[in-house]
């Protein structure tokens, strides 16, 4: 019988994994003890993997496969000695080591030619088309070429910033004319205010944002806004919004210069209440209050539909405790409020909502009534009233220090801190789809005790969170997160405020990435707002030497660094989190190491 034959064939090298369907990271060592990273010695051989189909079905025996390597598609040289190997194929699955010895790959185009006999065939069967070797095999040249590279490295002088130093194998970064360590570094903190009991920040646009509080006296609900210039935080003046007892705030942005304050209002029975503000020309103006709970309001949230529309969700202490909401409009100069609706039966807790559309929003709570499990629950704005989902446990233990932010029309995140797992700082991605939910895995951003939490979108797959490390020293601390192929990926941490911070509030900034507001509990009680300054520097390249403030370091910018030490040979490196030099992928790669000292520069940096 005839049998045809389907080849489906992908070259591995072990020096570079490269981004790509089927590449994957392959070595071999020789007999006996395996040596290190730094000891190995970077062969001529590069791995093989390939698929091979008789007919519609996988081939699984041992097969003779025999290989050549030309200098062309067709026709042509053939580079180096035949290889002829025994392989066991398995469900159509293969990988063998090819090596057509020194100088087979000198940076020119190479095409493989395959042929196979397995058993019950009487001869060889030659594929029609060899196949071309693309980038993989080439990282063999690479290590031929390193001394030359080297020889031809771009390397120049920049003067660091004070206060700044690097060692040999830094990265070195740029920004304004000066070179900066890589490790992240943050704004000078800004003081918008002394000892505030309360308060919540929201971005207003790219650069721009706002924050609610009542200071400590008089307790007067307040807002001031910021603004973003030259990676610096510019505060403008205080506003006061409520001239009496201020408590339970929240705020959310209706546009890039109005925004909606809801909060109980102690000067007024405890009474839920809200306000709108408008940002012109640096000062606000005020609407009308309007109480949309005429009784003793708690754990207050609020989140902006569209420009006139919004949703407030709150613990009503005047009808048990139980977690409410309602709609309410703000549209002319008039307040308009929907019917108070109930979505949890029971004492509802840490009370947080994100809006998904016009009419759609998730709350998330802690239940109560269900063993103070970690539920949240869907809205839909339909009239006056709000159709509720049924509720969905994210978390079944006790959960503590809730917060939400929404990714997209159907997804969103949600952080917190677990009772049932050491108070572990944890996050969790839920869809909606049809009224249900689904969830991610419950991922873990702080191994240890965890507070004062607060996450914010950047990004439809990307968020931070800013948190308060108790098992840190209480240090206010932020860290980003990323949905990647269901999963969740975090960075390094990074440290904002390096003593005790509590209270802490983040809000998306894409100018900077975000902002933060905490208050320095360890000294002097002040409410300080910082923001990150990495999104404005740039990598440039690799120290040479160290180096200290002020003092001029050589970088080089292209070609191959050999200021290293302890690189994994063929692997490829990215700038971390933490400013260092890691094998974790992120969105900056630095570059290829060749051996244990040295590494080549690929210049694929974020633009």
């Amino acid at each position: 019988m005839k049998r045809r034959w389907m080849w489906v064939g992908l070259p591995v090298v072990g020096l570079l994994l490269l981004v790509g369907a089927g590449l994957a990271l392959a070595r071999s060592a020789p007999a006996g003890a395996p040596p290190t990273a730094a000891e190995a010695p970077l062969g001529d051989a590069f791995t093989y993997q390939g698929e091979l189909v008789r007919g519609d079905e996988p081939v699984s025996e041992s097969c003779q496969l025999a290989f050549r390597l030309y200098d062309a598609a067709d026709g042509g040289l053939q580079v180096g000695d035949p290889i002829t190997t025994t392989v066991a194929v398995v469900d159509g699955l293969f990988t063998v080591a090819l090596d057509f010895g020194a100088g087979a790959f000198p940076g020119e185009a190479r095409w493989l030619g395959i042929a196979v006999q397995c058993p019950g065939d009487a001869v060889f069967t030659t594929f029609p088309e060899r196949q071309a070797l693309t980038a993989a095999p080439y990282a063999l040249y690479a290590k031929t070429a390193a001394s030359a590279l080297a020889a031809h490295r771009l390397a120049q002088d920049f003067v660091l910033h004070s206060g700044e130093s690097v060692s040999a194998g830094d990265l070195v970064t740029f920004m304004k004319g000066e070179a900066y360590g890589s490790a992240r570094r943050w704004s000078d903190p800004s003081l918008f205010t002394t000892y505030a009991y309360l308060f919540r920040v929201a971005a207003l646009s790219e650069t721009d944002f706002v924050i609610a509080y009542r200071p400590a006296f008089p307790e007067h609900g307040t807002v001031i806004s910021g603004t973003l210039s030259g990676g610096e935080v510019i505060l403008g003046s205080p506003s006061v919004f409520n001239p009496g007892n201020t408590s339970d705030i929240a705020v959310a942005a209706l546009s890039e210069t109005a925004v909606v304050i809801a909060f109980r209002d102690s000067g007024n029975s405890d009474r839920g209440t809200a306000i709108v503000g408008t940002l012109s020309g640096g000062g606000w103006t005020w609407s009308d209050a309007s109480v949309f709970n005429a009784a003793s309001t708690g754990g207050i949230a609020v989140a902006a539909l569209s420009a006139t529309d919004l949703v407030v969700v709150y613990t009503d202490h005047g009808n048990s405790g139980y977690g409410s909401a309602i709609h309410g409009t703000y549209s002319g100069g008039v307040w308009s409020w929907g019917n108070e609706s109930v979505f949890n039966p029971a004492y509802a807790y840490h009370t947080r909502v994100a809006a998904l559309s016009a009419t759609d929003f998730v709350v998330t709570y802690r239940d109560a009534g269900n063993a103070d499990q970690g539920t949240a629950i869907a809205g839909t704005v339909q009239g006056a009233d709000i159709n509720w989902s049924s509720g969905s446990i994210f978390n079944p233990a006790g959960t503590n220090s809730i917060d939400i932010a929404a990714l997209s029309a159907t997804d969103f995140v949600v952080a917190y801190y677990d009772y049932g797992d050491s108070r572990l700082g944890t996050a969790i991605v839920g869809t909606l789809a049809g009224g249900d939910f689904t969830w991610g895995s419950p991922s873990v951003f702080n191994p240890g005790n965890t507070t004062s939490i607060a996450v914010a979108a950047l990004s439809e797959t990307a968020w931070v969170v800013a948190y308060q490390d108790v098992d840190n020293d209480d240090q206010g601390t932020a860290i980003t997160g990323e949905l990647v192929d269901g999963g969740l990926i975090w960075s390094r941490e990074g440290v904002f405020h390096p003593a005790r911070a509590s209270g802490t509030g983040v809000a998306a900034l894409p100018a900077a990435g975000f902002v933060v507001v905490y208050q320095d509990v360890a000294t002097s009680n002040d409410n300080l707002v910082r923001v990150p300054d990495r999104m404005e520097r740039r990598p440039i390249g690799i120290a040479q030497h160290t180096a200290a403030g002020g003092e001029t370091v050589t970088v080089v910018i292209d070609g191959v660094s050999a200021a290293h030490s302890g690189l994994i040979p063929g692997q490829v490196y990215y700038w971390q989190g933490d400013g260092s030099l890691g094998i974790t992928p992120t969105r900056e790669r630095v570059g290829l190491s060749l051996s244990a000292s040295e590494l080549l520069l690929d210049h694929l940096w974020p633009q």
